[in-house]
């Protein structure tokens, strides 16, 4: 395999990830009904197209514009002489790191390479036996209606570990709600069905929907066929009441065919797990939590009748003191190489204007006494390297973050949230070609862009924080800032103290109205 990975990138802006949206999104429910009928006598069971959304929803959805950027980058690309080949995966942290590599995407592109040049998969190679997890347990617990699981929002946060970890739960909630824990079986070797998913690769196509319904087909992740009666067994042992997530429908196979195979008599409850949602325009996980979801948790925002607020524990701790005194905080986010979501995002080739960006921040204030957070995943960018050749330089972070004086963010996600949230003064940008708001919120973007808060360049983001640095307090505890800030917390960014009183009188509210 021999390929420059940025040949064949699609520079990604608000038009494009629109027309995605609009192409994907339409293919999507095709295929979803599709697949139900086809996986239904595959198995000899009457699921709903609403179970095998919950089950393959969001891979489908995934996977369907994965192939629609690689289709519209196929064409720029040289192959040697190879047949294609493919490797299902086996659970969905398999699936996030295939599509981060390039063997996985090489193959795609192969793939996709062949159909287009008028040839067809009908001799694809598929691997004999896979080792996958074909079930699991549920350890019994507490009697409750209310069966917690996946509360990512509580991890490694600031004094939450021991609240809500492993096994335990605040009192407050015990008899209302309990953890919901499972155990998963060891892989075994599973045998792949390449009969079935090559069946129908003889077909010759002529659009991306035709490849990518082949495709969809050949990749369909090992779990919902070769694997699915058992995994499906080891669901219908009944089910709570209420099984309640933040993250655990997006990642966990597991605890989706749990959440499938007691569909219409368990509720599923979401909760929202980060920033973006409810502010993005059309954000990718939070339609597909939303359209499995009974009722949909938010931190503040309203936008339909399935949608409630719901805080959830700060992030940070209060601000703290402040003991080196003009010492800034930029935290920087980052993006795969390969596009593997329609958002309004920095997706692909479009995270090297990102890193540009940033390094034109950093030289603006070159002088001011600046470290940096950058983002755990490096995804092969190399961007301390990139800093380094660019001639700009500065420490990584050295404390903690709500003791810093000033907090700058180069996007717009979860992180500003947080310090929003703390009272900590801070100051964004993003770029306006990429980034698309929400209606209902734009006017609240308009406001905090107003104030300084947020900015749609670099420069002007430097400028302010040359403006403010000396004495950030000044600028962020004016009477006009503040009620700018609170009005957006309350509706996008409800990461309380009194979460615990709040979900002790949601799960009261649930336990009266099941009982009724």
């Amino acid at each position: 395999m021999s390929y420059n990975w940025t040949e064949h990138q699609v520079s990604w802006n608000i038009e494009k990830v629109t027309k995605a949206k609009e192409t994907c999104s339409c293919l999507y429910e095709e295929l979803l009904l599709e697949l139900t009928e086809e996986l239904n006598r595959y198995h000899s069971i009457n699921w709903s197209s609403q179970q095998y959304r919950i089950l393959i929803g969001n891979w489908l959805e995934s996977f369907i514009f994965i192939l629609y950027d690689r289709w519209l980058g196929s064409d720029s690309l040289s192959f040697v002489d190879s047949d294609p080949w493919v490797q299902p995966a086996t659970s969905f942290s398999e699936t996030n790191q295939a599509h981060l590599s390039d063997s996985y995407n090489y193959q795609l592109y192969l793939q996709l390479f062949h159909l287009k040049s008028g040839k067809q998969l009908a001799d694809i190679g598929f691997p004999s036996q896979l080792p996958c997890s074909t079930g699991y347990s549920l350890e019994d617990g507490p009697r409750a209606l209310v069966h917690l699981h996946g509360l990512y929002h509580t991890f490694g946060r600031w004094k939450l570990a021991r609240r809500i970890y492993g096994n335990s739960i605040p009192h407050r909630l015990s008899g209302l709600a309990t953890p919901l824990l499972i155990h998963k079986a060891p892989p075994t070797s599973v045998a792949v069905d390449a009969h079935w998913r090559r069946r129908v690769t003889d077909s010759s196509v002529t659009t991306f929907e035709e490849a990518a319904s082949l495709l969809v087909r050949a990749h369909l992740p090992v779990p919902f066929l070769e694997a699915f009666k058992s995994m499906r067994e080891s669901s219908s042992t009944g089910g709570p009441p209420f099984l309640f997530s933040s993250i655990s429908i997006q990642h966990d196979i597991h605890f989706k065919f749990l959440a499938a195979e007691t569909h219409g008599r368990t509720r599923l409850l979401i909760h929202q797990h980060g920033g973006d949602y409810g502010l993005d325009a059309q954000w990718t996980m939070e339609l597909f939590d939303r359209s499995v979801a009974d009722v949909f948790y938010t931190w503040g925002w309203i936008e339909d009748e399935k949608t409630r607020p719901l805080p959830v524990p700060p992030r940070l701790p209060p601000r703290g003191i402040f003991k080196t005194p003009n010492k800034v905080l930029l935290t920087c986010n980052n993006y795969p190489r390969y596009p593997y979501r329609a958002d309004y995002i920095q997706m692909g080739s479009q995270n090297l204007t990102l890193i540009e960006q940033t390094i034109r921040f950093v030289r603006a204030i070159d002088d001011l006494d600046l470290e940096i957070s950058y983002y755990p995943h490096d995804y092969g960018w190399n961007v301390q390297d990139r800093f380094s050749n660019a001639g700009v330089y500065a420490p990584t972070k050295s404390q903690r973050t709500e003791n810093y004086k000033l907090h700058i963010c180069n996007y717009v996600g979860t992180a500003w949230l947080e310090t929003l949230t703390r009272d900590v003064p801070t100051i964004c940008f993003y770029d306006p070609e990429v980034n698309l708001f929400r209606e209902k919120a734009q006017a609240h973007i308009d406001l905090l862009t107003a104030v300084g808060v947020l900015h749609t360049s670099p420069e002007s983001a430097a400028e302010k924080v040359r403006e403010v640095h000396e004495d950030p307090l000044r600028w962020w505890q004016t009477s006009e800032l503040q009620e700018i800030r609170q009005a957006f917390v309350r509706q996008y960014a409800r990461l309380e103290e009194g979460w615990l009183d709040a979900w002790h009188e949601e799960f009261s509210r649930i336990a009266e109205t099941t009982s009724d």
